[in-house]
């Protein structure tokens, strides 16, 4: 893993009680959804699963076990957060009840009955420090949403989260409760796992959220104070990393969804099932960096020593690009400059970078300084 460094950026408080950070989607949920999920039995013995795919190009970069259905623990909560935003408004209060209270030992916000907050940070709760509390608080008041007549909403939530998991494309889990507790219902693979986390970091809040190491939450109602809640994801603190999702139950072992910049592609790794999930998430990534390389080219990356030449010539490639190559097809990549790459012209040529003839990028070559900004 890369050095541990000050994220100063996520590190001033959140003060969550200010206007939400967006809109939430209109409901879009269908009443009465099927959920009717063939019954699997789940061996946790099956485990450890490993999966770890490159977002940008679709890459798998390393599957153990990636299709076996194993218990989901808390990364259920991911799912859960991503129904609740589809049905409810993010700036709209919920004041907690007694029944969203979870046992002593599970993990949780820290809201009590009576406090108000809004769907916003019952988000932040539910993702940040994994609070089974915040995420039931969510689940009763989306389930009321779809059905106000509803003897158990929570329930009704629990159908929606089936039907939301189908549409993100995880056909392989289901889930029995919004909390991830273990039960015959609730089973997930890592591969879907990365279906879910994918959406997540598409979407604005919750990818901001997911990546929070700690955030300063103001709960109003009669009991009015402040939370501070911490990430459960101890890879947030570190650099590249933008933490997603932990989950943890004795018959689960630990889960952990985790996603890592590599130059601007994303890399989602997923581990199920595991004794030491931050050690088997770092084993993993030193194997895919093994067996893959992140060529950067372009801006002031080396781009194979194509950057050192040209700006002997005054000359530059302001457009950066990131290529996922196997390692073992490194050495095999060269660059060419084409066209007007001459000092002193306005940039019409290239850096044409191929492997075995075919063209892999090409990178628009300018004097250095111009364009006036870099781009992306």
């Amino acid at each position: 893993m890369t050095a541990l460094r000050a994220k100063t950026k996520y590190l001033l408080a959140l003060c969550l009680f200010l206007v939400p950070l967006i809109v939430g989607p209109q409901v879009v949920a269908v009443p009465g959804a099927s959920t009717s999920r063939p019954a699997l039995q789940v061996d946790p013995t099956a485990g450890p699963a490993w999966f770890a795919i490159d977002l940008t190009t679709g890459m798998t970069l390393y599957d153990d076990n990636g299709d076996t259905p194993l218990l989901p623990a808390s990364t259920a909560k991911l799912v859960t957060a991503i129904t609740a935003q589809r049905l409810l408004s993010v700036n709209e209060q919920v004041t907690v009840e007694e029944t969203d209270l979870v046992p002593e030992d599970f993990s949780k916000m820290g809201v009590e009955p009576g406090d108000v907050l809004t769907v916003e940070q019952l988000l932040y709760g539910t993702l940040v420090p994994s609070g089974g509390d915040a995420a039931m608080a969510l689940a009763r008041t989306a389930g009321l949403r779809l059905d106000p007549e509803s003897a158990d909403p929570v329930e009704r939530f629990v159908q929606e989260m089936n039907a939301v998991a189908g549409t993100l494309g995880m056909a392989s889990s289901s889930f029995g409760n919004p909390v991830g507790s273990d039960d015959e219902r609730s089973w997930t693979t890592a591969r879907d796992l990365v279906r879910a986390g994918r959406f997540a970091l598409d979407d604005p809040l919750l990818a901001a959220i997911v990546r929070t190491p700690w955030a300063s939450v103001a709960v109003n109602g009669p009991n009015a104070r402040e939370l501070v809640i911490e990430n459960s994801n101890q890879f947030v603190l570190f650099d590249d990393a933008i933490g997603i999702k932990t989950g943890t139950t004795d018959a689960a072992g630990q889960n952990l969804i985790s996603a890592f910049e590599f130059g601007d592609h994303v890399v989602v790794t997923v581990v199920l099932g595991s004794g030491d999930r931050y050690a088997d998430t770092t084993t993993m990534l030193d194997i895919v960096r093994a067996s893959w390389t992140w060529l950067e080219l372009g801006g002031s990356a080396s781009s194979l020593g194509a950057t050192d030449e040209l700006a002997a010539n005054g000359l530059w490639m302001p457009v950066s690009r990131t290529l996922l190559l196997p390692a073992s097809q490194l050495p095999l990549v060269t660059y060419a400059m084409e066209g007007n790459a001459e000092p002193g012209r306005r940039a019409e040529g290239v850096v044409r970078f191929a492997l075995d003839g075919e063209t892999l990028a090409e990178l628009p070559v300018y004097p250095i300084g111009e364009p006036g900004e870099a781009q992306e």
